[in-house]
């Protein structure tokens, strides 16, 4: 169900689509992540980060320094949308999903936090460049499930979705510029904690923000892969 055998997803704005399900993204060895789209924004696998040949495939993360990075871009800038099929493993602290951040130590991201025990999850963002406090989604995400998790800005509107449902709204608009793109931790960061620890199925950006029917279209169009 990947970029290019998955008709139903929503590709206008899609700026990068990583699929390890896709033979032509992950060839199920080496370092490097393609995007399907043909933009060049590529993802170079940290640490021990392994492929996994589940659900059509994946990449394990296992909270000790494995994560992707796609180096320094500046393609999330006003208007974006993030969505990833994950399956956690573990929470411990905040596990990070997504970042692009300024420079350290501040971060925008896309990642959970330890409310209360290790299956006590919710998807948050933190942007500390204006010092907007956490976003959570009070959404609890157990241990070894399939999730979408979502983040969408269209204007100074922001949504959090997961599973094709919009869980929190939130006001900003900080423009972003170039920065570091990671997956799986935020080096901007460096917080040796924030390693995301469970699977990464793909990960698709785009340079607008998705109405909640395509962000509900993308789920619909490939929660199959996943059983749902």
């Amino acid at each position: 169900m990947s970029y290019r055998t998955g008709p139903k997803i929503v590709t206008d704005g899609l700026v990068c689509c990583l699929d390890a399900a896709d033979r032509n993204s992950y060839s199920g060895s080496g370092g490097t992540w393609i995007d399907l789209t043909g933009n060049g924004h590529n993802g170079t696998l940290q640490g021990n980060t392994a492929f996994s040949s589940a659900n059509n495939g994946g990449l394990f993360c296992d909270g000790n320094g494995d994560y992707i990075t796609l180096g320094t871009k500046n393609f999330i800038t006003t208007d974006f949308s993030v969505l990833m099929w994950i399956t956690p493993t573990t929470a411990t602290k905040e596990l990070y999903l997504f970042s692009f951040g300024y420079n350290s130590p501040t971060t925008n991201g896309l990642l959970f936090r330890n409310l209360s025990s290790p299956y006590d999850l919710s998807a948050i963002t933190i942007n500390n460049g204006t010092g907007l406090p956490h976003q959570r989604t009070n959404t609890q995400l157990e241990n070894g499930k399939f999730y979408q998790v979502g983040w969408t800005r269209d204007g100074s509107t922001n949504n959090l979705y997961v599973n094709g449902e919009s869980k929190k709204t939130f006001s900003d608009s900080t423009q972003l510029i170039s920065c570091i793109y990671d997956i799986g931790w935020a080096t901007t960061r460096n917080k040796t904690t924030a390693y995301h620890q469970g699977y990464i199925y793909n990960t698709m950006i785009y340079d607008k923000g998705l109405s909640s029917d395509e962000v509900t279209q993308n789920f619909e169009a490939t929660k199959g892969r996943f059983g749902l």
